[in-house]
């Protein structure tokens, strides 16, 4: 007779010297905050949340994929560009304060602030669009 499988718990680490950054502090705060750009924000991720769960009939059959039937695509198109123009604004916000305090850079946990440090010094290599895709990975990650 065979022995049955022992299943054993698997403890997932953080390595050894590894930093945890924050993602985007402003954007936590806008999460919190009663000020209407926080309940949009708070609003559009719900409405993701809700049309990526919803069953999509674009997913079975593939040949309405360019009529979109429920608007699922179309909706997630407009939301994700909603969150883009959040984005964008937080960013220009952070470039502003910066620009305020003369160039002062801010707390160097935030990726945020790593990643506007680089695009000052790399300015071909990292614009706003890619600071602002960023961003949305790393808050819907």
């Amino acid at each position: 007779m065979a022995e049955p499988r022992q299943w054993h718990k698997q403890t997932i680490a953080k390595p050894k010297g590894a930093r945890t950054h924050s993602i985007l502090p402003t954007c936590q705060d806008l999460i919190h905050s009663d000020q209407d750009s926080g309940k949009e924000f708070k609003e559009v991720v719900w409405n993701i949340m809700e049309l990526a769960g919803k069953p999509n009939l674009v997913d079975f059959f593939p040949v309405l994929k360019m009529i979109d039937p429920q608007g699922i695509r179309r909706r997630m198109t407009e939301n994700f560009g909603k969150v883009f123009e959040i984005f964008e604004g937080l960013i220009k916000e952070r470039i502003e304060m910066r620009k305020c305090k003369n160039g002062v850079q801010g707390e160097h946990d935030e990726i945020l602030e790593i990643l506007l440090n680089d695009s000052q010094q790399k300015h071909e290599e990292i614009n706003l669009s890619l600071i602002k895709s960023l961003c949305l990975v790393c808050h819907f990650n």
